[in-house]
């Protein structure tokens, strides 16, 4: 089976070292529009994500798109009926490289994902995806790279079993440049995330600066099965 794997993990895997294993992969519907090589461009994302906290890490990408899944339309029921189709295809036995700890679907959505809380399974929008680009820090909501955002969003929620207002994401305001920034699971409603660092509100008029990273917290929280 053809595949490429990222990984920082000398062999043989040392087991006083837990490994977080993720897989990307895509739709059909999304690699019939693609130009580009949206999983890629995750994969490479998600691998920066776990190289700046030092984790070990396997990520696996390049895979047969996935067929028999639902096409992309509004609503969150029609993501709930992609995450349950992903679902059972990771338990159908049937499916090559299914990892873990998380095994990140991308869709032809262009935003809004959905996942199980600390499970294995997520949906996630690629939809934007459709140009290969460089690796950028942060992006704003209209960035055709902001699909990234919610990717690792959803690989998140698979390595974390809370919800978000008490997770290891983190949002802060810059006065400088007058922008609110976040990384995945940073959540906007104020509080301290699960390091106590404090979760800064919008205010009007700032722009979103979405950063492409995960927060250091993450490093002490992150759920590796």
């Amino acid at each position: 089976m053809r595949y490429k794997e990222l990984s920082n993990v000398p062999e043989p895997v040392g087991a006083e070292r837990p490994t977080v294993e993720v897989s990307v992969r895509q739709t059909g519907d999304l690699s019939k529009r693609a130009k580009g090589h949206p999983e890629a461009q995750v994969a490479t994302y998600v691998e920066r994500a776990f190289e700046r906290l030092g984790i070990p890490y396997r990520v696996v990408w390049d895979l047969p798109p996935v067929q028999d899944v639902a096409p992309s339309r509004p609503g969150r029921e029609n993501k709930r009926t992609q995450l349950n189709q992903w679902a059972e295809h990771l338990a159908d036995g049937a499916t090559p490289q299914v990892r873990k700890d998380s095994n990140l679907l991308l869709t032809d959505r262009k935003g809004g994902g959905i996942s199980k809380l600390g499970k294995r399974a997520a949906v996630a929008p690629g939809g934007t995806l459709t140009e290969d680009a460089d690796v950028a820090e942060w992006v704003r909501p209209d960035d055709p790279r902001h699909c990234v955002y919610g990717a690792l969003h959803e690989l998140g929620h698979n390595l974390h079993a809370g919800g978000h207002e008490r997770s290891w994401g983190r949002t802060w305001v810059d006065e400088e440049t007058r922008s609110w920034n976040r990384t995945p699971m940073g959540h906007g409603g104020g509080g301290v995330n699960l390091c106590g660092e404090r979760n800064d509100p919008r205010p009007e008029g700032y722009p979103k600066r979405d950063h492409l990273y995960f927060a250091d917290c993450a490093r002490q929280h992150i759920q590796i099965q």
